[in-house]
């Protein structure tokens, strides 16, 4: 015979009416402890005691309010002002004058002219090449450049030169133009 095992279900056992589980009883009503019914008549009574203490303080709205003392009559202004002094400062200061050495400008020198400087943007092995960067950075910034050939040791070299500049401030305000226009990332800037 063929059993499924796996689906059926045990027997339920019936159970012996001597082993049946005991009733539990209910349980007694629950009783307030002494000691908290002590605690919260203790609170009220405090609160209570606080509330007569805050009524026998309060000022009474039928008595008259304490007069305030008398106040003196003000002190005219010339008695206020404090007393003379010996010296008047504004007539001493006013005619005091006060020498200052201070160190005579020197001459500006014709010969030494101001320091000027150049920024460099580029530099290309082909003329095609800073030609191009010539142009982009004088369509796209409005700046114009030049394109300088160097020969050295390693070759010729076409670098792109703007400036000359009064000042490294002027040559830095340009190089955040093209920084701006995204024609460069980095310019060298240099004493010309």
């Amino acid at each position: 015979m063929n059993r499924d095992y796996v689906r059926s279900r045990p027997a339920k056992r019936k159970r012996s009416p001597s082993r049946a589980a005991p009733r539990r009883a209910a349980p007694p009503p629950r009783r307030i402890p002494w000691l908290l019914g002590i605690l919260v008549t203790a609170l009220l009574l405090g609160f209570g005691f606080f509330l007569y203490s805050i009524k026998n303080n309060a000022p009474d709205p039928e008595a008259p309010a304490p007069q305030a003392k008398s106040q003196p009559k003000p002190k005219p202004i010339e008695e206020q002002r404090p007393a003379k002094e010996k010296f008047d400062y504004m007539t001493l200061l006013e005619n005091k004058e006060v020498k200052v050495d201070l160190p005579e400008p020197k001459p500006e020198d014709p010969a030494k002219p101001e320091p000027q400087y150049q920024m460099q943007c580029g530099s290309f092995r082909s003329a095609d090449q800073a030609n191009e960067m010539k142009v982009k950075i004088a369509l796209t910034a409005g700046i114009s450049a030049q394109v300088k050939r160097t020969d050295g040791a390693n070759g010729t070299w076409y670098r792109v030169v703007l400036g000359p500049y009064k000042g490294r401030r002027a040559a830095q305000t340009d190089m955040n133009t093209l920084r701006n226009a995204k024609v460069v990332q980095e310019c060298g800037i240099w004493l010309w």
